[in-house]
């Protein structure tokens, strides 16, 4: 991940936290104009809806992170809702997918051949 991916990611996990522009600059000594324009773009996305995926990292599965997602995230799913290897989330895996691979496979073969 590049330094500006990473200073970016952490400005808004800590916006996501509640956290002030100013205790973000003062903690990282990330630059002002970036953590404010940054902030400012977050702040106009409020009310956009998004999509918060967690996977089965020690992180994303404690239990301190899984109440405070159960408090504050609506329509929030625990971790014991999808299994980590979810057919929902990989659908090659499934059956259906594998078999469809197969036929994929089998069709453009046929058509690439000379």
């Amino acid at each position: 991940m590049s330094s500006e991916l990473e200073r970016r990611t952490a400005i808004i996990v800590a916006l996501r936290c509640g956290r002030a522009p100013k205790e973000i600059i003062d903690f990282f000594k990330f630059p002002k104009a970036t953590v404010y324009s940054i902030a400012k773009s977050f702040k106009e996305s409020e009310d956009i809806p998004y999509l918060y995926q967690q996977d089965g990292v020690p992180a994303h599965t404690s239990n301190l992170v899984q109440n405070w997602c159960l408090k504050n995230l609506d329509m929030f799913w625990s971790k014991d809702f999808w299994p980590p290897s979810s057919p929902d989330l990989n659908p090659a895996t499934t059956t259906c997918g594998v078999s469809l691979r197969g036929t994929l496979t089998s069709l453009l073969t046929t058509l690439w051949t000379p």
